[in-house]
């Protein structure tokens, strides 16, 4: 219980924001920092944002990049500088907008003319006294005029527009997109606040990157060197009322329906392992197997009643670290669940609880080890994500070390349960009913998981792998429990049924003489493919001691020849290919009231002795 809350408290740690909500400041020496990224619909994508910074800080352009190779990964982890960085945006499809040091143009429409009245003012600093030179420009398709504007550099603050808005089509030349932004004084500070907002338009969903810069040059020291600013960001993707689209990010879409309608199916699927849990138990079949079958089964159902709470309050209120808080601790339970049932196929292969009572102690030492292993592995991974992931790059969970280190320990898992297999098929071939399609459904399964996690790594498209990777991982879970389902469903037509020995005689068999393979400790002969249950045979939360004080009836049930459960301990092999037939007493001696009372072992042993 220990490693389960360390695990989840660790899990806990990897909530980080990139939500749909961007809130944050900066305060760096760096003069290109990038804030978030979202993937945006065609003609649907909104971005509001507020920014905050002081005047002296100014101008800072905001930049926005998309997913194609010569944009964001072209900039992104690159030894570019700054000023090549911001070149890679395209002012003609507006990816650069600049703050201003205040208020763009201060300009205001007379409404007794249709002139404009401006008033602004500026501050100068230099290294030293300097000559300024202050022209006026209104360029059309003149190049010689377009060189010259160009000359002023805007980052310096040295070209300023006369516009209450840019224009948008009355000009070819390309200019910076202008916001319109508030000079405040805020805390005796000077300072400078925009309020705006941008639509997007693209030919498909696409990732947008949104960076912030203020690129100076290196002999250019006047000013304070990097940046500082506060900002707010919300990014959505439908109509205020679209409670499905509105706040997810597109390669979210249809994740919260998708959880639902496999919450609902696991909920049916628990109700049944339920009821055949009951059945098991009033035949006393109910295996620790079974159990460990029934715990992932119910995990995986908490893992998706958590994730549909994540997405469903998120789609609300767009609270990304909220959302990424719930689905850590939703993906511990899922991660525990899959361990669980891994655990669950190696022990069946090796035929415990259905050819043996207990694991040798070096097996047990061999599972423990991989176990551990496994669970260190997955802890690991959501440490890698929650530290070193980058969210400046769309990530797979198992796109890490730690993650293809996953993917091998689930090969290795799958060889265990084939060797595994075909021992216990080796020496118990009558299993082969049950075993085979154990063996074929199973490989399938484990297949499956490294398949998907290669396949969404590197195939599938950033924009729609989220919600891809979600509907294949839930329907490859609910295969492999539902298949398991169907092999131990407890049914007289369950030719594949593998339990046989019930779990209040399996104690008193490992100690009874039988037919025993070198090296299978707690081993014991396999009986019918499915043990009715019979209601006079006694309570099944106890061993059944009705036959114990059967005398002559059951002498004349073994000398006519005839099997049943009572006979099943006296008939054995003794170890070279003969059946030793052990007769029933003709009478039970009891322990003398003085006596301790005798365990279950005692019994039976008292009884063998009387008969030999």
């Amino acid at each position: 219980m220990k490693h389960v809350f360390l695990f989840l408290l660790v899990l806990s740690l990897s909530s980080y924001s990139w939500g749909k909500w961007a809130v944050g400041e900066i305060n760096t020496l760096e003069d290109w920092v990038f804030l978030t990224r979202f993937c945006f619909l065609s003609d649907k994508g909104t971005l509001r944002f507020e920014f905050e910074y002081p005047v002296e800080y100014g101008p800072q352009n905001i930049l926005l990049y998309f997913d194609t190779k010569d944009q964001w990964p072209a900039v992104y982890k690159t030894d570019k500088n700054c000023t090549a960085k911001v070149a890679v945006t395209r002012i003609e499809d507006n990816q650069r907008i600049e703050l201003p040091t205040s208020p763009i143009s201060g300009c205001v429409k007379n409404n007794q003319s249709t002139l404009y009245v401006c008033s602004q003012s500026r501050t100068f600093r230099s290294a030293r006294e300097r000559w300024w030179y202050i022209a006026a420009s209104r360029c059309s398709q003149v190049a010689s005029c377009i060189d010259k504007v160009e000359v002023a550099a805007i980052e310096r603050g040295q070209r300023l527009r006369l516009e209450p808005r840019p224009l948008t089509g009355s000009t070819p030349v390309p200019l910076p997109t202008y916001i319109d932004c508030a000079y405040k004084t805020i805390n005796n500070q000077n300072m400078v606040v925009c309020d705006d907002g941008r639509y997007f338009k693209s030919a498909r969903e696409r990732w947008w990157y949104i960076a912030i810069s203020r690129c100076q040059e290196a002999n250019y020291t006047a000013l304070p060197v990097g940046i500082k600013l506060k900002y707010k960001i919300h990014m959505t993707n439908g109509a205020v009322g679209d409670y499905l689209h509105r706040e997810y990010s597109a390669d979210e879409f249809y994740i919260l329906p998708i959880d639902i309608a496999f919450l609902i199916v696991y909920v049916v699927l628990c109700v049944l392992t339920v009821v055949c849990a009951v059945l098991l138990r009033n035949r006393q079949l109910w295996h620790t197997t079974y159990k460990m079958y029934m715990v992932s089964v119910k995990l995986w159902t908490f893992y998706l009643f958590l994730m549909c709470i994540a997405y469903g309050t998120y789609g609300n209120d767009g609270n990304g670290d909220k959302l990424q808080f719930i689905k850590s601790f939703a993906r511990a339970f899922e991660a525990i669940s899959i361990m669980v049932f891994l655990l669950m196929l190696i022990l069946v292969g090796k035929g415990y609880t259905i050819t043996r009572g207990k694991l040798s102690n070096v097996s047990t030492v061999k599972i423990s080890v991989f176990m551990t292993l496994y669970t260190i592995t997955y802890v690991v991974i959501f440490i890698w994500e929650a530290i070193i992931f980058d969210p400046g790059l769309v990530l797979y969970l198992y796109e890490s070390p730690p993650g293809y280190a996953l993917i091998a320990m689930r090969i290795i898992g799958y060889l265990w349960f084939c060797y595994s297999i075909f021992f216990t098929l080796k020496h118990y071939p009558e299993k082969r009913t049950f075993y085979y399609p154990l063996f074929v459904f199973y490989t399938l399964w484990f297949w499956a998981g490294p398949i998907v996690i290669l396949v969404a790594s590197n195939a599938i498209a950033l924009w729609s792998r989220e919600k891809t990777v979600v509907g294949v991982e839930n329907f490859v879970s609910f295969c492999g429990h539902v298949f398991f389902l169907i092999l131990t469903r407890p049914s007289a037509a369950n030719k594949n049924f593998p339990y046989h020995v019930r779990t209040t005689q399996i104690g008193i068999m490992e100690n009874v003489p039988h037919h025993m393979s070198q090296g299978e400790e707690g081993s014991f002969t396999p009986g019918v493919a499915y043990a009715v249950s019979n209601p006079m045979m006694g309570s099944s939360s106890g061993p059944d001691l009705t036959n114990l004080f059967v005398t002559s009836r059951t002498k004349s049930m073994s000398e006519q020849g005839e099997k049943s459960e009572t006979s099943f301990n006296n008939n054995y092999s003794n170890g070279n290919g003969s059946v030793h037939n052990s007769q029933p007493p003709e009478y039970t001696t009891f322990p003398s009231p003085s006596a301790p009372p005798p365990v279950y072992m005692e019994l039976f042993q008292a009884r063998n002795s009387i008969a030999e």
